[in-house]
């Protein structure tokens, strides 16, 4: 499925897919998306915004400042979630109990 941000102010014009994505990190108002290709995209749009618009059985938010695509995640703890290209993420309390619960169901 691909999406046409249509309604979002973008620094690049680009459709993304959301299986491209391995990351999205947060920048005050605009979020940053990290694609498999290597490029970053930059959009005026928050992470809020990114996890009610894409699935949450494959996007999760380990922290107040990532979305990150789950089949990027190599090992998740209870305290850090590193991703396959080797950039490591913190997990916050609030967050802990959710992100182990979608990641033992998307494991399974």
């Amino acid at each position: 499925m691909s999406y046409n941000f249509n309604e979002v102010r973008a620094i690049q014009k680009a459709q993304i897919i959301p299986p491209d994505i391995i990351r999205i990190e947060a920048d005050i108002n605009y979020s940053i998306v990290h694609l498999t290709s290597g490029k970053k995209i930059i959009l005026a749009k928050t992470l809020k915004q990114f996890q009610e618009m894409l699935d949450p059985q494959n996007f999760v938010r380990p922290c107040r400042s990532h979305l990150i695509n789950t089949r990027f995640i190599k090992k998740a703890s209870e305290t850090k979630v590193i991703l396959k290209n080797g950039f490591q993420l913190p997990v916050s309390r609030r967050r802990r109990i959710g992100l182990m619960t979608i990641i033992n169901i998307t494991n399974n």
